[in-house]
């Protein structure tokens, strides 16, 4: 076996998936012989000032998931005859909105009761393009735990059901409207 069968063996086998999930393996292994395995990461940070009581964090999720669930409940019981690629359209732009909605919230929330405002938070507006490098690097990092929490969260289903997870396509129909 020479080089060249080595190289096409690992390209039929191996995805840009594999490549984004080794990268990130990497950069979080990385951080954490770097920070003592997480513990010394915020040594350093200032503490974060603010009089936000304990719930408050938990308004913007009930808030985000309460709007989708009822508006996805009103679709239903007002339209419906509507077809099935309607329905997940009009529940995936709700679930959007919703978001937004709770992204505003947050920002509304942290603005109110952090001492420095929006800074105190950690959001500095003057700061978001060296930011958001920054923000790529730590999703690079965790990516390969969420696909593995994916992983498992079907697994799981999987087990518990003793069936296949069910993953529906959008499907067009073969006439031209």
């Amino acid at each position: 076996m020479n080089v060249a069968d080595i190289a096409g063996w690992f390209a039929e086998r191996i995805t840009i998936d594999h490549i984004i999930c080794l990268a990130g393996l990497i950069l979080l292994a990385c951080w954490l012989l770097r920070t003592s395995l997480g513990r010394a990461a915020l040594a350093d940070s200032p503490p974060r000032q603010n009089n936000m009581p304990s719930y408050m964090p938990f308004i913007p999720l009930f808030i985000w998931f309460g709007a989708y669930s009822a508006t996805v409940s009103i679709i239903e019981v007002l339209l419906p005859n509507l077809h099935d690629w309607w329905k997940i359209l009009l529940s995936n732009i709700t679930l959007c909105v919703s978001g937004l909605i709770a992204i505003a919230v947050i920002i509304f929330l942290a603005r109110a009761s952090f001492a420095q405002r929006l800074k105190g938070f950690g959001l500095n507006p003057k700061t978001i393009p060296r930011d958001f490098f920054a923000a790529f690097l730590n999703l690079l990092s965790v990516w390969p735990l969420v696909l593995l929490m994916m992983i498992l969260t079907i697994y799981l289903i999987n087990y518990q059901n003793n069936e296949s997870f069910p993953i529906h396509h959008c499907r067009q129909d073969s006439r031209s409207s």
